[in-house]
């Protein structure tokens, strides 16, 4: 089963400051999202809530809103795959049934936990297409964009500063961009509205100018059955 999801990417990073946590799970529900573990299991889970110790090396949750679900799971950085430490889903036939929506619901769990765990750099779209830029990801210099991408304020500083990040400038732009940056520490830049869209002509050409040479989503989504064909 495929999903759209957003990897979050935090090379070195091993564990997570139990505040880190806590203020993750806090902001998720304050934002309407149910939390809980995915196993019953699980030795986070608690009659009066989550247990979350000093530091912590993983985390695996459920999140709900509006009669949908999602699935987020949290470790050590992947060295090997650009140091990423986390995942957020949902399946493809569960976010087909009402893209616009769903498309809202992953953002902005997205944003908050970036807000919270504070990853480098994370990007979302349709999981294959993440599968096929993530060679092309570096850290010193925009060498590929996904649907949305999520830059950490620490990345825009590495890369010069907020106009060398958004795909199109002006001064209220600008704002709404140092405005986000000061509330959650991200600045999200989205090639669509939504990623079951393609990217624009006019978008494509304004990435072409301001990041030459970066890898840009195809949407070109392999189906299934091409690739057991290809097997």
């Amino acid at each position: 089963m495929y999903s759209y999801c957003f990897i979050f990417y935090k090379p070195g990073k091993k564990f997570y400051e139990g505040r880190e946590l806590k203020k993750m799970i806090d902001n998720l529900l304050s934002s309407g999202y149910g939390v809980s573990p995915i196993s019953p299991h699980d030795r986070h889970l608690k009659k009066e809530g989550f247990e979350i110790k000093p530091q912590e090396t993983e985390l695996h949750l459920r999140l709900e809103k509006s009669g949908h679900h999602l699935e987020f799971h949290l470790n050590p950085a992947e060295e090997e795959i650009h140091g990423a430490i986390a995942d957020l889903s949902m399946p493809e036939e569960q976010f087909k049934e009402d893209p616009k929506e769903n498309t809202k619901l992953l953002e902005r769990a997205a944003w908050v936990i970036s807000a919270a765990v504070k990853p480098l750099f994370a990007w979302g779209d349709h999981e294959l297409e993440i599968s096929r830029l993530e060679p092309w990801l570096r850290f010193d210099r925009i060498n590929a964009l996904a649907w949305s991408n999520i830059f950490s304020k620490e990345l825009v500083e590495r890369l010069g500063g907020i106009k060398n990040i958004l795909l199109r400038t002006s001064p209220e732009m600008e704002k709404e961009a140092s405005n986000m940056m000061k509330e959650l520490s991200i600045i999200p830049v989205s090639l669509s509205i939504l990623p079951t869209e393609p990217v624009s002509a006019h978008i494509t050409l304004e990435c072409e100018a301001r990041f030459p040479n970066a890898i840009l989503r195809s949407f070109e989504i392999i189906s299934p059955n091409a690739i057991e064909k290809g097997k």
